[in-house]
């Protein structure tokens, strides 16, 4: 009896950790609270339901992120912005500012790749070939470091004026 209740407290915890994580992907990647929890909770729900038998943790996790990754470009593009989201505030950190720059696909494989996900988790979850995730994550960490040297350059002219 014990060891159904230590699982049933592991399985709780593990639905925590991918719950939040899920929806610091949806917050960040649509920037709006509200949506990001109703796509957090929908992949979570859908992929909980069709996944009930499987017990490997990290591919729950892809699954997740996949469903809301089709959620969040669904979303977004019935809003009709595909774009990059408006012209973040100055009160923001400066990571929030680039990430906000980028186009939603960038700004996800982003997000993806500070999460930690493999190159084959990527894959997976953009539906994409891995080398082509593998030379789009190297493109976008040139440009990512590009948009950051560039603000954090503009930042330090701003201070020194």
């Amino acid at each position: 009896m014990p060891d159904t209740f230590l699982m049933k407290k592991q399985i709780a915890n593990l639905s925590a950790v991918t719950a939040n994580e899920l929806y610091s992907l949806a917050l960040y990647s649509v920037q709006s609270a509200p949506l990001a929890h109703s796509l957090a909770v929908d992949a979570f729900a859908v992929a909980y339901k069709s996944d009930l038998k499987q017990k490997d943790v990290a591919q729950f996790k892809v699954l997740c992120a996949g469903l809301l990754y089709l959620g969040a470009k669904k979303a977004l593009q019935d809003q009709g912005s595909g774009a990059p989201l408006p012209a973040p505030s100055v009160r923001q950190a400066p990571i929030h500012r680039l990430l906000y720059t980028l186009e939603f696909d960038e700004r996800f494989l982003l997000l993806l790749f500070m999460h930690k996900y493999t190159q084959r988790q990527m894959a997976q979850i953009l539906r994409l070939p891995e080398l082509t995730v593998k030379i789009k994550v190297e493109l976008l960490l040139t440009k990512t470091k590009e948009l950051w040297d560039a603000a954090s350059e503009n930042e330090q002219m701003k201070l020194l004026s």
